[in-house]
């Protein structure tokens, strides 16, 4: 962890027992502490967080009920609560499925004050090759894109922003919203991202994470598109194979016409 900084993660999670402790064990490491909301979870991922929790890592475990998928206004909300009662150096929104890379602390000391550091995703994809007895998310997909079109960020928002009343996390997190704020990304930081990791996981991440999209009354046009174009197959009882997991991952959140890619693996931790 670099010292110098108190760094809070703080993540809105649904149903992600297959990748969640691999997430706490890589990120948890690297900033003082995380707050972790499970919304309407019904798989073991509480269960895994409670003895990740009893074990010692520095994680806070929220739940909430709401139908709708209220990323934006949570993450939001918990953030201004962070600056009131803690006033944390800097604010990192995590999803489930994105794993921090790179020199933290090193990279840290290079941002000029008051800016947001931009992490770019390297989105990981699923193979036909890739060892299907093997449980760790991290150790069976080990490839990932060679490039992103269109590059997509997520934020690490400063102190000096968060406590701003008019700074929003936005859904998806990929922009600090309502505050004119200098962007910084000359730096070596990224993020590891697993979006399709199997046919259960993505069935489940997509229909019902549109249901909850649908059920909020402040969704926009336009917002997870990629969800959308999933709900379609997902709904469909015919079996996804490993060539078309593939091929659904390779075009998740991507517009280029064709990617290739590249071995790249994420050092894997064990398991409870």
């Amino acid at each position: 962890m670099y010292d110098e900084c108190n760094i809070v993660a703080i993540t809105w999670a649904r149903n992600e027992e297959d990748i969640i402790e691999s997430f706490v064990r890589h990120n948890a490491p690297l900033v003082s502490r995380m707050v972790i909301i499970l919304h309407r979870t019904e798989d073991s991922s509480l269960s895994i967080l409670n003895k990740l929790r009893e074990e010692g890592l520095n994680i806070e475990i929220r739940q909430d009920q709401s139908v709708a998928h209220r990323q934006s206004g949570a993450l939001t909300d918990l953030m201004r609560e962070l600056m009131v009662e803690e006033k944390p150096d800097w604010i990192l929104p995590l999803d489930a499925d994105e794993f921090l890379c790179g020199d933290l602390a090193g990279e840290l000391k290079k941002v000029p004050a008051g800016q947001v550091v931009l992490l770019p995703w390297r989105t990981y994809i699923p193979t036909p090759d890739d060892d299907s007895c093997e449980i760790s998310v991290l150790s069976r997909i080990t490839h990932c894109r060679t490039e992103e079109i269109p590059q997509y960020y997520k934020i690490l928002i400063p102190q000096s922003l968060a406590s701003d009343p008019n700074a929003v996390i936005p859904l998806g997190c990929h922009r600090l919203c309502g505050v004119d704020a200098s962007e910084y990304k000359e730096h070596g930081l990224s993020l590891a991202h697993f979006p399709v990791r199997s046919e259960k996981q993505l069935r489940n991440k997509i229909l019902k994470g549109w249901e909850s999209h649908l059920a909020n009354p402040d969704r926009k046009p336009g917002e997870i598109y990629q969800w959308k174009e999933l709900v379609g197959r997902c709904r469909d009882p015919k079996s996804i194979s490993k060539d078309e997991l593939r091929d659904i991952a390779l075009d998740y959140a991507y517009k280029g016409e064709t990617t290739t890619l590249k071995f790249s693996p994420i050092c894997a931790e064990k398991s409870c």
